[in-house]
């Protein structure tokens, strides 16, 4: 075959490729203006558990780090989500939100997805909100236990004390009452001889 008649078989077939490319383009427009729009907000939290002795300790910033990947799996979690629901007022799902842990620092990216622009912007600014009252909650939470927990202690330590004089006291009490047991005077009067005082006679 020829280049002309190739060239012919182009010619005839051309008006079939110019109108697919048309319709491609009519059917992405239809779909661009009906489609409902998804919009798209991202913010960022640093996490630092250690701010006031940070410069005392140099791996303070692995167990922040650490800290933020725990934070980024609670993100996700059914507490955090109805926390943020109710408060927001209507449902948060997990599948909108997609929290990232930028990679070698304790930073937490978190970017989240609606087709309210407001609704975006309030879920990931409630997000945060909520993992931070959780989080203080925790931590209030393990100090009361650790608290009541130091209290015990102190209590059956002075238990223990109060139990341990006790013993003393009376220890000591016994050991005075054979002391003076053992020294008490086994005198018996009526086996002692007393001398006989006679009076003499003037004559």
């Amino acid at each position: 075959m020829e280049l002309r008649q190739y060239l012919d078989v182009v010619r005839r077939w051309a008006w079939l490729l110019v109108l697919g490319l048309v319709l491609g383009i009519i059917v992405g427009v239809l779909i661009s203006v009906f489609q409902t729009p998804v919009y798209q907000t991202s913010t960022q939290i640093m996490v630092n558990s250690s701010s006031s002795g940070a410069a005392s300790n140099p791996y303070s910033i692995y167990t922040d780090q650490q800290l933020a990947q725990t934070y980024v799996l609670l993100l996700t979690t059914q507490p955090i989500l109805d926390g943020s629901s109710e408060v927001l007022g209507y449902p948060v799902s997990a599948s909108q939100i997609t929290p990232e842990q930028v990679e070698g620092s304790q930073i937490i990216e978190i970017t989240v997805e609606d087709f309210n622009p407001q609704h975006a912007t309030d879920i990931a600014n409630q997000l945060v909100h909520v993992l931070i009252e959780q989080n203080s909650k925790l931590q209030t939470g393990q100090y009361a236990i650790s608290d009541e927990s130091l209290q015990e202690q102190i209590k059956q330590v002075e238990d223990a004390m109060l139990v341990t004089k006790k013993i003393w006291i009376i220890s000591l009490r016994k050991r005075l009452l054979s002391r003076l047991h053992k020294y008490k005077p086994k005198w018996n009067l009526s086996k002692l001889k007393w001398p006989n005082f006679r009076r003499k006679s003037p004559y």
